[in-house]
């Protein structure tokens, strides 16, 4: 399967084999934004990183706890989708920043803690009897 770095796709479209970018902005709705965590993490590298290291790790962890809250508030509000969607993105990206002040690659991580199974439990739904 051919797929592109920072790519957007509609989702009713195919696209083998092109070498051509279809980069035309922020995802709407009806699109869906085809990045691997990897690359994700790189863009925030290529785009921050350079501030991110300015401002150091604590204030970087700071601005990551700001951003968290600002998706708790709007997910408890009600706010639109398209709201959450943003605040989402925002905590992403902050995380993203923070593993790379730390050299973490949050791709490794994840599979290294998360392989497919509950990090705890081992199994897949997880079956973990406490409170979730």
């Amino acid at each position: 399967m051919f797929t592109m770095p920072l790519t957007l796709i509609p989702r009713h479209t195919r696209i083998s084999g092109s070498s051509e970018v279809l980069a035309r902005g922020p995802p709407s709705f009806e699109e869906e934004a085809v990045v691997n965590i990897r690359e994700a993490q790189e863009m925030m590298k290529r785009i921050y990183y350079e501030r991110d290291k300015a401002r150091g790790i604590e204030r970087t962890i700071l601005r990551t706890y700001q951003e968290l809250g600002e998706l708790s508030d709007a997910v408890l509000r009600g706010e639109d989708q398209s709201a959450i969607v943003s605040e989402m993105a925002d905590v992403f990206a902050w995380v993203c920043s923070v593993a790379n002040l730390l050299g973490v690659d949050l791709g490794d991580a994840l599979l290294g803690k998360y392989a497919n199974v509950c990090s705890r439990c081992g199994k897949s739904p997880c079956e973990c009897v406490d409170t979730p």
